[in-house]
């Protein structure tokens, strides 16, 4: 199970009101859970395009099955209360940044996993190699 794992603010899709696991379209932006979903070794083609945890439930690994909970009404995966918590607060375009990543912190904490934010190198935001 990941314990420790690296949000890229110029990879981190946020406040967009709709952020996805792994952003189809140019197959780089992701919002919190697809980033921690990606720590933990789930690949990029399993997230694709995906809003939620519950929609790709069967392929969660163990370590991030907090994620998600039986569905009452299907047969299928539904967000857990913690999940759904982590996806109001990414996706809100009210929120801050500095407040949204202390929440979405707190959320994995509660789960004993480490949160770091960080922005790129100058040399990864330029495109020039080091």
């Amino acid at each position: 199970m990941v314990r420790d794992f690296v949000i890229d603010r110029s990879t981190w899709e946020r406040g967009t009101g709709g952020a996805q696991l792994l952003r189809e379209s140019d197959r780089r932006l992701q919002c919190c859970i697809g980033l921690y979903l990606t720590a933990c070794g789930m690949p990029d083609d399993a997230l694709l395009d995906q809003a939620q945890p519950e929609d790709v439930g069967d392929e969660i690994p163990e370590g991030a099955a907090w994620l998600i909970r039986e569905s009452l009404a299907s047969d299928g995966w539904a967000d857990s209360c913690a999940a759904g918590q982590l996806i109001e607060v990414n996706d809100d375009p009210k929120i801050e940044d500095k407040e949204r990543e202390v929440y979405i912190a707190d959320v994995f904490d509660q789960h004993g996993i480490r949160v770091s934010f960080v922005d790129p190198s100058p040399s990864e935001s330029t495109g020039e190699k080091t």
